[in-house]
């Protein structure tokens, strides 16, 4: 697990309802779990029915009960707050292999707009290349 990503691996685990997370990848439990029939595996309604039934009245209703969701990493937080110098400084000085092809005013202006909220796309005057 260590050299997977965590989002890629979140993401497919939780289309099929899996946990992927320690301890719940012990070997003699998923080896367990495997050999239920799939009657006693899945719960119609319910996902992660074993690992909410498993852990009985320790969960709260309000988690058990909760939409699926993924993990998103926080990399807008990220990027405008303790990343932001060091992306500034690499618009200032962008590495060479890019600098042939990359505008600066182009990527001053993407950044700019994505500093104030704003999605640039077509249409939007920004043309990094």
């Amino acid at each position: 697990m260590a050299s997977t990503l965590l989002r890629d691996t979140d993401s497919v685990s939780m289309a099929k309802s899996l946990e992927l997370r320690v301890p719940l990848l012990d070997t003699p439990l998923v080896e367990f779990v495997c050999a239920l029939p799939e009657f006693a595996r899945t719960l119609k309604g319910m996902h992660k029915a074993l690992l909410v039934g498993a852990i009985g009245d320790l969960l709260p209703a309000e988690i058990a009960g909760q939409k699926k969701r993924t993990f998103t990493l926080p990399w807008e937080q990220w990027l405008r707050g303790p990343l932001r110098p060091r992306m500034e400084a690499s618009f200032t000085d962008i590495t060479p292999a890019l600098a042939q092809h990359l505008k600066q005013e182009g990527v001053r202006a993407v950044w700019e707009a994505f500093l104030a909220g704003r999605r640039p796309g077509r249409g939007h005057g920004h043309c990094l290349l």
